[in-house]
């Protein structure tokens, strides 16, 4: 019985992603469905499509939602990806998804995507990472790890990806396996606190790993550590079992774990000092104007992330689990009505790595010229993309490099009052 209640923990260890407008979200343990909540008009589309079996995660990729499926038996057996147009979703239409199937014994776990031509897919049972292709739909190739693969990150040119115990023995594993996305080698490993299961990059780029710890020792953490110099900055001791993380503009992270009833964790990300909150955990997420999404059985609260303050919450008929939660924003520009920039600020480009294009965001706090180029690593300019007086806003642009060679390039945002350069990696 305890290797059974093991795996089920396992398999809905969720994971909340936000920005605006549209809420989706797995519902319930057994015969599973994707929901839709219609956030500005207060409108619970529930059970909009069957999914499953064991569908376990949810991610929006161009438009789409990915729904991971680990299959029956937790070993994998008619595993699969479910594919949605968000559009169909929204408007009501039919909905017609594309399912990729997974070889059984592989249990996929998650997804993450690196461009438009390539994602990776951790598979638990079989220890492994698939390389999948989303314009193809064809499964590429596959990289042996071992040790029960789960979350996972890309930072600059490295794919992590958590192992949280042996599938086989249930020995709860210590380490992080860090794959170079230009070759798709295994180049290090970092050892972690027990049973890391996921991956976050916080503001700083540094990597904020969630170790679940002992089961039921109530004994999780947060291993901060910075990729660059290869070091760990800090350890937020959560005295729960840890399971997700998000974190705010104000570099604060809310640790939450299973549904015991304990409350949210608040920790330092610079610093790794912990702190106490008044909010029962859940599923959780932080969306690109702070607000903490939180997602328990039968409900999904939304607070402020800055004073925690609850702003509304959503009821479902039944008590059932909602996990996995996506928010996402059918305009063009996601901000709120009246919210304009508080300050000049240039976004890290989405995604990154690219093929062969990608968006940059920029923020605009006051009236004036602006300018925006390439540069390759030799600072010689490429591209002039923005050369023009700009209004106080938001804005977002795409940026082709079709002519380009693959290789690591500089974007520069340039104003009267403001200067920033950020990295970008292009790989063909």
């Amino acid at each position: 019985m305890k290797r059974i209640i093991l795996l089920f923990l396992f398999f809905f260890n969720a994971k909340i992603f936000a920005t605006q407008n549209h809420l989706f979200a797995i519902r319930k343990y057994q015969n599973q469905t994707l929901t839709h909540i219609d956030i500005a008009n207060n409108i619970v589309n529930d059970s909009v499509a069957s999914i499953g079996p064991t569908a376990n995660s949810l991610v929006i990729f161009d438009e789409q939602i990915y729904v991971v499926n680990s299959g029956d038996a937790f070993i994998g057996i008619n595993a699969s990806l479910q594919i949605f147009d968000i559009e169909d979703i929204i408007n009501n239409d039919s909905l017609t998804p594309i399912t990729i199937p997974i070889p059984d014994g592989k249990s996929p776990y998650d997804i993450i995507f690196l461009n438009e031509t390539r994602a990776y897919i951790s598979c638990f049972m079989s220890g492994s990472v698939l390389i999948f292709n989303p314009q193809t739909l064809q499964i590429e190739n596959e990289i042996n790890i071992g040790s029960g693969p789960e979350g996972m990150a890309i930072y600059g040119d490295k794919l992590y990806v958590a192992q949280s115990l042996n599938p086989s023995t249930f020995i709860s594993d210590s380490s992080i396996t860090v794959i170079s996305i230009l070759t798709n080698k295994i180049i290090d490993t970092i050892f972690t606190y027990k049973n890391p299961q996921k991956i976050f990059v916080d503001n700083f780029g540094n990597l904020n790993i969630v170790c679940t710890g002992n089961w039921f020792a109530n004994d999780g953490e947060i291993d901060i550590y910075n990729p660059l110099t290869n070091q760990f900055i800090g350890f937020a001791k959560c005295n729960a079992s840890i399971s997700d993380v998000a974190i705010n503009t104000e570099n604060i992270g809310f640790a939450s774990g299973y549904y015991s009833g304990a409350n949210i964790k608040k920790y330092n990300t610079l610093t790794a000092d912990t702190m106490t909150s008044n909010l029962t955990e859940g599923d959780i997420v932080i969306d690109n104007n702070n607000f903490l999404y939180v997602g328990r059985n039968g409900t999904i609260t939304i607070y402020n992330s800055i004073t925690l303050d609850s702003i509304s919450t959503f009821y479902f008929e039944d008590a059932e689990a909602n996990f996995s939660l996506v928010i996402f924003s059918d305009e063009e520009q996601s901000v709120l009505e009246n919210n304009f920039p508080k300050q000049f600020s240039l976004k890290q480009n989405y995604p990154n790595p690219f093929n062969p294009k990608t968006k940059i965001k920029y923020e605009i706090a006051k009236s004036g010229f602006v300018s925006l180029k390439i540069y390759d690593v030799l600072g010689r300019e490429i591209k002039t993309i923005v050369n023009e007086n700009k209004n106080v806003g938001f804005y977002e642009i795409d940026f082709d490099a079709n002519n380009l060679n693959s290789g690591i390039y500089f974007y520069k945002l340039t104003t009267n009052n403001f200067s920033e350069m950020k990295k970008m990696i292009l790989i063909k």
